[in-house]
């Protein structure tokens, strides 16, 4: 692999833990009850009146959120260190649990799914 090619999955790795690490508070659309009240973050969930009947379910998703977030930030560093010491393989490894998280509370994984591929990618041009 090239330096100026394993500098770019560096960068991208980089810029993907910050994402998962900010998931709480840029959140995504989820609703709650029967007339599905948007509550697309942690902090929405937090401001929500304390007579919202769904309040305690929307706080333990986005807590549940907040744990996910640590935990596949965690793989990411690890995937970080991996490919600062030319270790493709166990920086996939990191980024395939990182990946299933995610997948945990998105069907899609839409955080780090883009760069697993571009590791996994590297990895089978070898």
């Amino acid at each position: 692999m090239s330096q100026s090619s394993h500098q770019v999955l560096i960068e991208q790795l980089q810029q993907t833990i910050q994402k998962a690490s900010d998931w709480v508070t840029s959140g995504w659309p989820v609703c709650f009850g029967h007339n599905q009240v948007n509550v697309p973050s942690l902090p929405a969930a937090e401001k929500m009146p304390h007579n919202f009947v769904n309040r305690q379910e929307a706080l333990a998703y986005w807590h549940n959120v907040a744990l996910a977030s640590r935990e596949s930030v965690e793989y990411g560093q690890k995937a970080l260190a991996a490919l600062q010491q030319g270790d493709l393989s166990s920086a996939y490894d990191a980024l395939y649990f990182a990946r299933f998280v995610e997948k945990r509370l998105n069907e899609v994984s839409a955080t780090w799914a883009g760069i697993c591929d571009a590791v996994n990618r590297q990895l089978n041009t070898r």
